[in-house]
């Protein structure tokens, strides 16, 4: 994701997190969100319940969850989420 960290959350079960590399003919489906069905390179991290794993904007991440179950969270911080706003000026009575 361009514009967003992500903290996953992991409920229960476990999963295996690809997390780095490069993604295999990418498709964006929506703007500054990216999919592929295959990652080339990367780390490969075991998760389980309790865990949270962060992924900073920018990262290429993909779970793996063969012979696996897992129920997560995921908690989106978008950038530019808090905009610098100059007070409104009260009306006139």
């Amino acid at each position: 994701h361009d514009s967003s960290d992500d903290y996953h959350v992991i409920l229960e079960g476990e999963t295996t997190y690809i997390i780095g590399g490069k993604l295999v003919n990418p498709r964006e489906i929506r703007p500054g969100e990216w999919r592929s069905e295959k990652v080339e390179g990367g780390e490969r991290i075991a998760v389980k319940k309790g865990d949270v794993m962060f992924v900073p904007r920018g990262t290429v991440h993909q779970r793996d969850t063969t012979g696996k179950s897992v129920k997560y969270q995921i908690i989106k911080v978008h950038a530019n989420t808090v905009e610098q706003r100059k007070p409104t000026p009260p009306k006139p009575a």
